[in-house]
């Protein structure tokens, strides 16, 4: 015992600061069994006001590593937003609204615990010929917007960007982004599976009162969604939550991201993009979920699309342009696929009523198409988790903390 408490003190003597040795020298002196036999008791920890050579803050003792150690100091945030910050303090938050969220205010606002400022962006500009805001909550920011607005934060309140123009962004603008989507894509996918392997739709509107006997005796088998295989295209969040709740279903997952990963979240493997055509050769079921860039748009076209099962599926819920639109409405037509189920498409309207058609090509007309209007992760819930995020986020940068999902820092050096 004597010698195992012998050398955590002698670690103790060699590891800490010069400043606390005569508290040491002190207290041996005036118990000299120590220099005998070692300490009979564990060692006294030096005071916590006791600072020494290796800066201004208090040691303290770790009694894991017997020895006297500094603390860490706390994370901190870049310079450039504790400056921000510093000049926000006291003032109110002057938020910008641009496009359709315009129309989420009495929502957004809800969150907002700190001083703010609403600037009406559709109102003419200042006299110094542009509206100046710290934050822009936006999705979109295009060339025309540049002349518009000065920000120091565009906060997109979704996960996609594609729809912003780097390019014309003020140098010295943060750009973050916002995800929570990835839950009820994922619940979409599956039903969107099991509806066509069940045939719900059809049971329920058989009609019940006609003949019970004989559509008891007569009932058709329906297929199920355990033991197929799914292949994810593109492993992120929504990848990542699809695959643990269709592996919970007995679904086989293979799946492919912007380059190899170990297999994970029920994933049997992980490949790179060279291995699409694995995936699509061996899988009753696809689900496009990457994010559009120009390395993804048109990724899966004819060649792709002849490598799938005849009776296989691909569902989109990313982005339409990543499917070439010409290839698929083939296809499906000519029912070289089984079919598709879209939930995004190749345009979008920008206001009411701009007659804006989500095609060139009438997929609404096939029999093999499930079309909806971009409604897979249109919850009550998710628009709550966003903006909740969104003023988390600009109180980070009002208190000078670090900001979430940066996409984006300052150009400026």
């Amino acid at each position: 015992m004597a010698r195992r408490f012998r050398a955590r003190w002698t670690s103790c003597r060699r590891t800490s600061c010069r400043a606390s040795r005569p508290l040491r020298r002190t207290w041996t002196r005036s118990r000299p069994w120590i220099r005998a036999s070692g300490p009979r008791t564990p060692p006294r920890p030096p005071s916590a006001s006791t600072s020494g050579c290796c800066g201004s803050a208090p040691l303290r003792f770790d009694h894991a590593r017997a020895a006297c150690v500094r603390p860490r100091p706390p994370r901190q945030a870049p310079d450039r937003i504790r400056r921000a910050a510093a000049c926000r303090k006291g003032k109110d938050m002057k938020i910008g609204l641009l496009g359709v969220l315009v129309n989420q205010v009495d929502r957004l606002r809800k969150f907002w615990d700190f001083p703010y400022e609403i600037v009406d962006l559709s109102t003419p500009a200042p006299a110094g010929g542009k509206h100046r805001v710290d934050v822009l909550l936006s999705v979109v920011f295009k060339p025309e917007h540049a002349a518009l607005v000065d920000f120091r934060l565009l906060q997109a309140t979704g996960v996609g960007v594609d729809g912003i123009d780097f390019s014309a962004l003020p140098p010295a603008a943060w750009v973050c982004n916002m995800y929570h989507h990835e839950g009820p894509i994922a619940e979409y996918c599956i039903l969107a599976m099991l509806a066509r392997e069940v045939g719900w739709t059809a049971l329920t509107t058989t009609p019940f009162r006609d003949d019970w006997s004989e559509l008891f005796f007569t009932r058709a088998r329906h297929g199920e969604i355990a033991g197929k295989t799914l292949g994810i295209v593109g492993f992120g969040h929504i990848g990542k939550a699809l695959a643990r709740r269709a592996t919970a279903m007995g679904m086989k997952v293979v799946a492919t991201a912007s380059r190899a990963k170990p297999a994970s979240d029920g994933a049997e493997w992980i490949k790179g993009p060279e291995d699409l055509g694995e995936l699509l050769a061996t899988s009753d079921y696809v689900v496009v979920c990457c994010e559009l860039t120009e390395r993804t748009r048109g990724m899966i076209a004819a060649a792709e699309l002849a490598r799938m099962k005849r009776d296989a599926v691909i569902i989109n819920v990313a982005r339409g342009p990543i499917i070439d639109e010409q290839a698929l409405y083939g296809a499906l037509a000519e029912k070289r696929i089984g079919g598709a189920v879209l939930d995004v498409w190749y345009a979008n309207p920008s206001a009411r009523g701009d007659g804006v058609l989500p095609s060139t090509l009438r997929f609404d007309l096939l029999d093999n198409v499930v079309a909806t209007p971009y409604v897979s992760a249109w919850t009550e819930q998710l628009g709550d988790r966003r903006y909740s995020d969104v003023a988390r986020n600009i109180r980070n940068l009002i208190e000078g903390r670090p900001l979430m999902n940066v996409v984006r820092a300052p150009q400026d050096s």
